[in-house]
């Protein structure tokens, strides 16, 4: 609902010249917002790789046992360690897969945990006959890498039965 935290400004004459925020991690509300930044920076890391298309920054963010399930290569059986999972990156950047948070879709952040909607297009996806495909995923941290990335298709969404169907 809120957060409370600490705002100081220096000020050079009139303008300000640093201003440091730092929130009451002795408040619940603070205390889980700044876990919700955290985590989330952590995932930001990985899908600013992924978004550039760069696949070594992408591999960085993830724990050297991280595990990748649910979809693409690691469908019918879970993608374990950066090697495995880089061949999906790789095969999903090809794909031009491209995924979007569900707003309001419900989700968010519970100690190192991450759960979101997300809507996928791809090629693939498309060569299927349908535009997109819906998937809960849940992303885990382990310090300060993802080390797990599971996507659970929603078959009861027509557009991702279809798609499921086909693969």
């Amino acid at each position: 609902d809120r957060v409370i935290e600490t705002f100081t400004a220096t000020f050079k004459g009139d303008r300000i010249s640093r201003s440091v925020h730092q929130l009451d991690l002795s408040d619940s509300q603070s205390a889980a917002y700044a876990n919700f930044r955290r985590v989330v920076g952590i995932l930001g890391s990985y899908n600013r790789g992924y978004n550039l298309g760069n696949v070594a920054v992408a591999m960085a963010a993830l724990t050297d046992d991280a595990v990748f399930e649910g979809f693409g290569l690691c469908a019918a059986a879970p993608c374990t360690g950066k090697t495995a999972i880089q061949k999906e990156v790789e095969r999903e950047l090809a794909d031009k897969m491209n995924t979007t948070v569900i707003r309001g879709g419900g989700g968010g952040v519970t100690g190192n945990t991450s759960t979101t909607r997300i809507e996928v297009r791809s090629d693939s996806i498309k060569a299927a006959g349908v535009e997109r495909i819906l998937v809960a995923q849940t992303v885990e941290v382990k310090g300060n890498k993802v080390s797990l990335v599971r996507w659970v298709p929603d078959a009861s969404d027509p557009q991702t039965a279809t798609y499921l169907k086909s693969v």
